[in-house]
């Protein structure tokens, strides 16, 4: 059996859904921009850019190395130059506008040299929603089975949600992502999911979106990512003083962040404060952040530890999401979790033991949850302990074997 992989930019689960192909012995070729080892993206980085930002660069493609599993005489590399442009241009040096023509045109490059290396011998591909259009037609022109990697909830779900919390908080509508999409976006992502053979989707929350706007529910397959336990792992516990509740991720309201910062404020606890980690999307100015809280800028997956362990409660409070890695990273360091519905709090969490999950939209219920974690240490203690216990069952080994599983499984298209 052969297997293609197509991984566009930095998609987490795709490297190591293709390490577990290749341990399988069915990996023909892995398609990304950037692949290879630690050596490789080092020179790749000298290759690319200027010194001024080359240290920017390497860091994006240490994310990306691959699992020593995967034989580097499948790595083809495509559009390198466009995604490249587009990696650089995120760094603050071109305004969103130019960064999404470069998506844009990276996206389209890369779609079709996707295309371009399928085989008539190849059996099946696992590919990326939004990229995948023109390879998607070739699988079925070649009789390839083709699996779609979706990392969110269904774009016409979101699209609702989000329109919708655009006229609840219109003051942050301006920090919304997903709700505005062009006609043409949709069409494309409606064309991509008619044509994949299967669905990859990471929590039930997610595969409910999709089941509510058409899609078969026998098309659509749940394997949830994991956690690198080594790297997030329990420290020493904090100190009882601050009261720290961290969130970790982009600061747009689709995380429902608002939601959140009412809640610290109506907490009014002296000795808490709330750090907020992350990117802004969007205009920062509306964030009305007010005393006790405070913001850190994005900071690269390997300091995210300390930033955990320094916390008594990790809080999401999404609106729309398909998994969240950030939530599983806080469990595997031993932080209760408080989540909304509309994550995969439902697949993991039961309600006093690792955490708690929240309706979206309900500060009150973030309120009542934190202050029950505030005013019982030695509970938040246990579910720490709980949260780091259900962290350690879902590995990235386990994601991938999974996955690869499930490819191998389902057959021959032809």
């Amino acid at each position: 059996m052969n297997v293609v992989a197509a991984n566009p930019g930095s998609i987490p689960e795709i490297p190591y859904l293709t390490a577990g192909l290749a341990r399988a012995g069915v990996l023909r070729a892995y398609v990304s921009p950037f692949g290879g080892r630690e050596a490789h993206s080092i020179r790749l980085a000298q290759a690319l850019a200027p010194n001024r930002i080359r240290r920017s660069l390497h860091r994006e493609l240490q994310r990306r190395a691959l699992d020593e599993a995967v034989p580097l005489a499948s790595v083809i590399n495509r559009a390198t130059f466009s995604e490249a442009a587009f990696v650089m241009s995120q760094r603050g040096w071109l305004p969103p506008p130019l960064q999404n023509h470069l998506l844009r045109g990276r996206n389209v490059r890369f779609d079709h040299a996707v295309a371009a290396e399928l085989l008539p011998t190849d059996h099946a591909l696992v590919t990326a929603s939004g990229v995948s259009l023109t390879a998607l037609r070739r699988c079925r022109e070649l009789r390839i089975r083709s699996f779609l990697a979706c990392p969110i909830a269904h774009h016409g779900f979101a699209q609702r949600i989000l329109q919708e919390e655009k006229r609840l908080q219109p003051k942050f509508a301006a920090t919304l992502q997903y709700h505005d999409l062009p006609s043409r976006v949709q069409l494309r992502l409606d064309a991509e999911l008619a044509l994949a053979d299967e669905i990859l989707v990471l929590s039930s929350f997610q595969q409910r979106t999709f089941v509510e706007e058409g899609v078969e529910e026998k098309r659509l397959t749940v394997i949830p990512p994991g956690v690198d336990t080594d790297l997030f792992c329990p420290g020493e516990p904090p100190a009882t003083s601050p009261f720290r509740i961290i969130f970790v991720g982009q600061l747009t309201q689709r995380k429902g962040l608002s939601y959140l910062l009412e809640a610290f404020h109506q907490f009014a606890v002296p000795e808490a404060e709330l750090v907020l980690v992350g990117r802004p999307w969007g205009p920062a100015h509306v964030w009305s952040l007010g005393p006790k809280v405070t913001h850190v800028s994005h900071v690269p997956r390997w300091q995210l530890p300390s930033l955990y362990r320094s916390a008594h409660v990790f809080v999401l409070p999404s609106l729309v999401e398909g998994f969240a890695l950030t939530s599983l990273e806080a469990m595997a360091c031993g932080l209760p979790v408080i989540l909304s519905s509309n994550t995969f709090g439902n697949d993991l969490i039961t309600d006093g033991r690792e955490g708690f999950v929240v309706p979206i939209r309900d500060s009150q219920s973030i309120l009542r949850a934190i202050r029950q974690i505030w005013e019982n240490p030695a509970a938040r203690l246990s579910m720490g302990e709980c949260a780091r216990r259900r962290a350690e069952q879902f590995s990235w080994r386990r994601y991938a074997d999974s996955v690869a599983s499930h490819v191998i499984n389902s057959g021959l298209y032809r």
